[in-house]
């Protein structure tokens, strides 16, 4: 489950971070009303913890905008404020639950829960789970299913002279690709960075530490995707890594079939292998 706590008690923050995530949460934590609306509005997050009394707008006036926007995500209030008025101006603002402080921890996270329990069962609405056209790349598919850590990605192929960074289902036609270039003598690291958003920051900042080219590999528009955010991921954090964005460009692409389209946009695996040769042999200079 994906949290977000916005509490402008750093400590307390902090405290209830580590606290989640001992119990199986993903979190992110905010100190003021501006980056909890920022987050709560831009992020697929399953719960947020909301304290009322914040900096920049109140927990009241996030939980207002919110609400006004469409954003369903099961709210619980947090205040030192206990008066019944309080109270009622939470829940008239879309508040599902509201815990005075002081609190126990416990209670908090057993509140949460529930408050999580009651939004699956109220939902009366269709769900939509989204399939992939096209063939599937492997025969193995009927394995063990296992659990995958939110905003983490993964490395597949250890390198030394360049990275690839892919996501999705083209990272098959990437890892062809290093695999050509190999033949080549080009040693080439593959990541799988399995979500967009949240982007794991962390594994694009040890990529960027090691290699001065990295090539980032998607099945979607460029502007604004997988390689835009990996390049503002570099840059905020002064990196020297220079990212090469492989996708489909922001311009009419004519029809076609699926492999005529790739090569038109670079994005099949040869298009790829001859990308990766000729910044390798730049990295080697």
């Amino acid at each position: 489950m994906r949290l977000l706590i916005a509490e402008d008690e750093r400590d307390l923050a902090e405290a209830l971070s580590v606290f989640f995530e001992k119990n199986q949460f993903t979190v992110d934590t905010v100190c003021n009303g501006f980056d909890a609306y920022e987050y709560a509005v831009t992020g697929d997050y399953d719960a947020i913890v909301l304290d009322v009394m914040m900096p920049k707008l109140s927990g009241v006036e996030v939980l207002e905008r919110l609400r006004a926007e469409g954003v369903r995500t099961p709210v619980m209030m947090l205040t030192a404020k206990a008066e019944k008025d309080d109270r009622i101006t939470g829940f008239n603002a879309g508040a599902d639950d509201y815990l005075p402080k002081p609190f126990a921890p416990d209670e908090l996270i057993c509140r949460v829960r529930a408050m999580l329990r009651r939004a699956l069962f109220e939902m009366t609405g269709p769900v939509a789970i989204r399939y992939p056209r096209g063939k599937c790349e492997h025969t193995d598919w009927q394995s063990e299913m296992q659990e995958i850590s939110i905003g983490k990605g993964r490395m597949l192929k250890d390198g030394n002279d360049i990275a690839v960074l892919s996501l999705g289902p083209i990272g098959n036609d990437a890892a062809r690709a290093i695999d050509a270039a190999e033949k080549d003598g080009i040693s080439a690291a593959h990541y799988d960075m399995v979500f967009l958003k949240p982007l794991d920051e962390e594994l694009v900042k040890d990529v960027a530490t090691k290699f001065k080219h990295i090539i980032t590999v998607e099945d979607g528009c460029i502007t604004g995707g997988l390689g835009t955010a990996v390049m503002e991921c570099v840059n905020k954090n002064g990196l020297q890594s220079i990212v090469h964005r492989v996708g489909i460009p922001d311009r009419f692409v004519k029809q076609g079939t699926v492999a005529q389209l790739y090569k038109q946009c670079g994005m099949d695996s040869e298009s790829i292998k001859e990308l990766i040769i000729s910044l390798a042999g730049d990295s080697k200079k």
